[in-house]
């Protein structure tokens, strides 16, 4: 479901859906995980959401997209 998305954790860096998708650079999955409702404001345990995340590893179009 998408709660699980939004809560589930990938990689080393323990990153929800949404930013696993910035940071392998994902733009088709990114997308789809965005029309299917995952909210870009679920922050990690730094309470970072996708913004900030898409900010510090400096990938403007996933940037432009969520702004």
């Amino acid at each position: 479901s998408d709660v699980d998305l939004s809560s589930f954790k990938f990689g080393i860096y323990q990153d929800n859906a949404l930013v696993y998708m910035i940071r392998i650079e994902d733009w088709p999955n990114f997308e789809y995980l965005l029309k299917r409702g995952i909210k870009i404001s679920v922050s990690d345990n730094r309470n970072n959401n996708s913004l900030h995340h898409a900010v510090r590893l400096e990938k403007p179009y996933f940037l432009s997209f969520m702004i």
